[in-house]
């Protein structure tokens, strides 16, 4: 049942009145207002857990001579005309979270210590319902102002703390405000059918998005590390450039792509933050207060299609986005209500990186042209909330070409990351951040024609370590390229052996650390192999991406293996760690509903199954479409009677009996069908929809397969899935 809305104090009874009152332990009479949250309030409060509410903290330092009393009260000046400051939050049955502004004026706390220490002990303090959520302290000549985020946004900050009580510290009168009541109104009146249409048409229910980085089933996020990076882009004329105007859009679009190429996917999702501060909100927009929104983004980049993606479509298409969004009533909607718009709308609000673009804060005050130089911002601290597990911030800076602010020359990229270890680790992090420069770059140096499947997206940094690791012949704690080799390829020479990952997208280029790549080998004496997988694959000529112009292969030391397998370095989160993990086949790498689906995934999520011994998944076209086909074996002995050979004499004489179907076994299928829909909750693509139960498959001769993946004669079971009806 949906929450009452709520928009003056006379909307509440008595009783209720009562119990506000005693939530924020004050009387009735010294409730000034209440009315109901915006959807992003609510999305604050909700996320928050115990020692991890949403906050800001911004210190200031206050040189000799500057009259501390005279900011207090400048300060609550300003809390005295923005009853958005002076507000709590408390939930009521039947009313939700509601916002209660009380009458009270504003005390800033005196202290002496250490200012370090303080930060601390207020962070550790409570910011949630009942409780004030704007408190301030001086700490000796520093200042310390805590402000939640449900009801302040960084716009609001910026505007409170360089503007409104510099004006008020300076004798002038602060700008009058809309109050943020107003903007409540607003949300609340926004026509529910044409937001529910406006979001569906932003979403694209035949190409589920993936999200990255994707996080285990039962792990909570939470961004508790932070890494920063600087990135320094040039504004001269000609290649190599792009105007400042055009870096948001950019930097959005060079984001679509670093994910894309770790998610392994054409469609992806991400969250993005906006100011919520349109032109067409009528004058609200210069309220204080919450207006921001996070919103999610689904991204289909068709770099895989036959007349692919250009750099110019790209940009344009974020830029159109962005447009389209500031300009739209809708923008408000609440990232819950999108949610339930369509499929692809639910799985991209689960989005786990939040993309921010903020303008940087100046190193002075410089809001008024006479304010206090001796006043400094010495920094703006940010604890995020539970969710998700990477947040990139970009503050963009002007520069001029001898480094000083506000200057033509260049924009300077301050890039602060926030994120969650237990889901990234720190050197795939720096990798991360280093393709998202790189291709930043790449972007801003190409043709705008160029097409995405063309760009030279491999970069130095990972460029570096696949190198040493070949040169060391270290893949994992000491353990050689060669032994770890062994144990996947019989009858690998126990010489010297190196491992590229190709592109899947670019032939002429390695994949990045950390992506899906085509695996090859490369040594002197592979030709001496004994498997006789080996000995069929080959490849005398030497592969595209060593004789590319932009290569910096070394002179290649023998043959080259293209192994037909799809593998990918992955982090182990120990140290120096890494690990080469082979997913599979490229011939089992296959299309439904236009996403990308490797079988041995699906296979191995089956296998996990108690009751499953062994599986193999397959496509197959029926009902006029592409559908996952799984066959399993269950983990029982089969009792005369319970096996089927099929009915079809072509099949009993293909197979002479080898391929058999069990029947009575609908309960271990459904049950193996609620287990494959729970791993695959937010890729529902990836859940076969028909199933069979085999008694036994037929596999392989010795030595024929990879060891430690399946050795099953697929060729055979695709034979017998062919002929059934």
């Amino acid at each position: 049942m949906m929450d009452t809305k709520v928009l003056s104090r006379d909307d509440i009874d008595n009783e209720t009145l009562e119990i506000i009152a005693e939530a924020c332990q004050i009387s009735t009479k010294d409730i000034e207002d209440i009315y109901s949250c915006v959807h992003q309030q609510l999305d604050h409060v909700s996320h928050s857990q115990p020692g991890r509410s949403e906050w800001f903290q911004i210190v200031l330092s206050f040189d000799e001579g500057i009259e501390l009393e005279r900011w207090c009260r400048a300060l609550q000046r300003v809390v005295r005309a923005n009853a958005v400051l002076r507000t709590r939050l408390v939930q009521c049955r039947g009313l939700g979270v509601l916002q209660v502004v009380i009458k009270e004026d504003h005390a800033t706390e005196h202290l002496s210590g250490d200012v370090e220490e303080y930060l601390r002990d207020d962070q550790a303090r409570r910011m949630d319902f009942g409780v004030p959520l704007l408190r301030s302290a001086f700490i000796g000549r520093s200042f310390v102002l805590t402000i939640h985020h449900a009801i302040m946004d960084y716009w609001s900050l910026t505007t409170l703390v360089q503007q409104d009580i510099v004006m008020a510290f300076l004798g002038e009168a602060p700008p009058e405000r809309p109050q943020f009541k107003e903007f409540v109104a607003h949300c609340l009146a926004i026509d529910e059918g044409a937001a529910k249409a406006f979001w569906a048409s932003r979403f694209d229910s035949r190409r589920l998005p993936v999200i990255f980085p994707p996080v285990a089933p039962g792990h909570t996020p939470y961004p508790s590390q932070a890494v920063e990076k600087e990135i320094v882009l040039t504004h001269q004329l000609g290649p190599g450039s792009i105007s400042p105007t055009h870096v948001p859009t950019f930097a959005e679009a060079a984001w679509a792509l670093t994910e894309a190429t770790y998610a392994d996917s054409d469609s992806i999702s991400y969250g993005f933050v906006l100011s919520g501060r349109s032109p067409t909100l009528g004058g609200l927009e210069s309220t204080l207060g919450p207006m921001h929104v996070e919103v999610p983004m689904q991204v289909n980049l068709n770099i895989q299609q036959r007349k692919g993606m250009t750099v110019e479509q790209l940009v344009k298409d974020r830029a159109a986005s962005l447009r389209q969004l500031q300009a739209h009533p809708a923008l408000q909607y609440g990232l819950t209500n999108i949610s339930l718009v369509n499929e692809a709308a639910q799985v991209s609000s689960k989005f786990q990186t939040l993309f921010n673009i903020i303008p940087a804060l100046p190193p002075k005050f410089s809001a008024a042209s006479d304010a206090p130089a001796p006043i400094r911002m010495d920094r703006v601290l940010w604890q995020a909330r539970t969710l998700p597990a990477l947040i990139l911030r970009c503050k963009l800076e002007s520069i001029n070409r001898d480094g000083a602010t506000q200057g033509p020359g260049a924009t300077r990229i301050l890039l602060k990351t926030l994120y969650d270890p237990a889901v990234l680790p720190e050197r795939q992090l720096h990798r991360i951040l280093n393709q998202f420069e790189h291709t930043l770059r790449v972007l801003a140096e190409v043709p705008l024609t160029s097409r995405l499947d063309r760009l030279p997206l491999f970069n130095k940094h990972d460029l570096g370590e696949v190198m040493r690791w070949n040169h060391d012949g270290a893949l994992r704690n000491g353990r050689s390229i060669d032994a770890a080799l062994g144990a996947l390829f019989p009858g690998i020479p126990s010489g010297r052996c190196k491992v590229w990952l190709a592109s899947l997208q670019n032939p002429n280029e390695l994949a990045p650390i950390g992506s899906v790549g085509q695996l090859w080998l490369e040594g002197p004496e592979l030709s001496s192999a004994s498997s006789p997988y080996l000995l069929s694959t080959l490849q005398q000529q030497v592969p595209p991406w060593v004789l590319s112009s932009d290569s910096h292969h070394p002179q290649p030391t023998g043959l080259f293996i293209r192994t037909g397998y799809l593998a990918k370095y992955i982090e182990t989160g120990s140290g120096e760690d890494n690990e080469l993990c082979v997913v599979g086949r490229q011939e089992n790498r296959v299309k439904i509903n236009n996403q990308t689906v490797q079988l041995e995934e699906v296979e191995g999520l089956i296998m996990h199954h108690d009751d499953v011994q062994d599986a193999a998944v397959f496509t197959k076209i029926a009902a006029g479409r592409t559908q996952l086909v799984a066959m399993v074996v269950p983990r029982c002995t089969v009792t005369p009677g319970d096996t089927d050979s099929d009915s079809s004499s072509d099949t009993e004489a293909i197979f002479a009996g080898e391929i058999k179907e069990m029947r009575g076994q609908q309960l271990l299928l459904d049950s193996v069908r609620r287990h494959a829909g729970e791993g695959f909750s937010s890729e529902r693509h990836k859940i076969p929809t028909v199933w069979h139960a085999i008694e036994q498959f037929p596999y392989l001769e010795e030595g024929s397969g990879i060891s430690g993946l399946h050795t099953v004669d697929r060729e055979a079971l695709r034979r017998w899935l062919k002929l059934r009806r």
